[in-house]
């Protein structure tokens, strides 16, 4: 399976939550690869958990 098959299989696979940094990701020229877009999605859904354990602390 070629890098970019494997990067539209992860992108496809992800979550709706995910369709910013999905669509953030496949308008980079070039494409990442696949490690570089999953540490994209890790760092959205970190700081998503950031914000909801703030803000049940408010």
């Amino acid at each position: 399976m070629t890098c970019f098959n494997r990067l539209m299989q992860f992108l496809v696979g992800l979550n709706d939550s995910f369709d910013h940094i999905r669509n953030q990701i496949l308008l980079m020229d070039p494409l990442p690869i696949i490690n570089k877009a999953y540490s994209m999605v890790l760092r959205v859904e970190k700081q998503r958990e950031v914000y909801i354990v703030f803000a049940e602390n408010i």
